[in-house]
């Protein structure tokens, strides 16, 4: 009786019995597998492993890596009761203001007119740097491109009485003054939150006493 196969192939395989590799002539008929012929190969490598292992291996193109290098800060100031700082938010999560620095701008000068950009506030004194974040990240639309992303941040004590603007053209779409404890709960990232902590820190210095609310600003 004859048979239409719809499809042949080959399955290797290896029979211990008899020391000896061999492969299945498989056909496939009417959604069901028929093994016709097993056919043993004499020698060491058959022709189907000599074909893999000189088949070349492909490797992963190492990505790109591209240095940035931002600036940004903590806003804060003084209540009654204990500092507030500024958190701003895009469609995402909350974060801290912060973006690349310019050609040939010093970061403390690049934190202050980030951090103003981006929340339209005007009237801030730079007082010190806190420290610095480091990662890497991709971008969804960057198919092979690693950022190793530095991010450092100065502390900025708003000495105005204006409301935000936030910049909307890059994203942002509310603002709060929060304390220290609930912006932890707020920030998603842990590099982040540690940069708040050193600011908390710092804020319940020996100048803690010194933060009055109506300072002048640099």
């Amino acid at each position: 009786m004859s048979y239409k196969y719809q499809k042949q192939y080959r399955l290797p395989g290896y029979d211990y019995s008899q020391n000896r590799y061999y492969f299945v002539t498989i056909c496939t008929k009417l959604k069901e597998n028929v093994a016709l012929q097993r056919s043993y190969y004499s020698g060491i490598n058959p022709p189907f492993l000599i074909r893999n292992m000189n088949k070349p291996h492909k490797t992963k193109k190492k990505p790109k890596v591209i240095l940035d290098i931002s600036a940004g800060g903590i806003i804060y100031e003084k209540t009654k009761t204990e500092p507030k700082i500024l958190l701003i938010k895009t469609e995402k999560r909350w974060t801290l203001p912060k973006d690349q620095i310019e050609k040939e701008e010093s970061l403390k000068d690049a934190a202050k007119r980030e951090v103003s950009e981006e929340t339209g506030l005007k009237h801030l004194k730079t007082e010190e740097k806190i420290g610095q974040e480091h990662y890497f990240f991709k971008m969804e639309k960057e198919k092979n491109i690693l950022h190793n992303k530095f991010v450092h941040y100065f502390l900025f004590k708003f000495v105005g009485k204006e409301k935000p603007k936030l910049q909307k053209e890059e994203g942002f779409v509310e603002f709060k003054w929060v304390s220290f404890r609930q912006a932890k709960k707020k920030i998603e990232y842990k590099e982040t939150r540690k940069i708040l902590e050193k600011a908390e820190e710092i804020l319940k210095g020996p100048r803690q006493k010194n933060l009055l609310p109506n300072a002048t600003s640099s």
